[in-house]
């Protein structure tokens, strides 16, 4: 994970829990803040492969929930 990439799942975490109002992302900081997700979930060791496909797939709801 890049810097980057840390910035924008900081930045989708903070703006999931409420932290501004003002604060928005981006459809760039959005999809990669997705990504990151999803490549994490990989790095479970502890999840067999139906609980990372299950958490995938809620990451993508969340994506289509917020494009509004």
């Amino acid at each position: 994970m890049n810097f980057s990439d840390m910035i924008s799942f900081a930045k989708l975490f903070y703006v999931t829990v409420g932290g501004s109002q003002n604060m928005s992302l981006t459809s760039g900081e959005m999809e990669t803040a997705c990504e990151t997700l999803k490549h994490m979930s990989e790095q479970r060791n502890d999840w067999n492969q139906e609980q990372k496909e299950l958490y995938k797939l809620m990451v993508d709801f969340v994506k289509e929930k917020t494009k509004g």
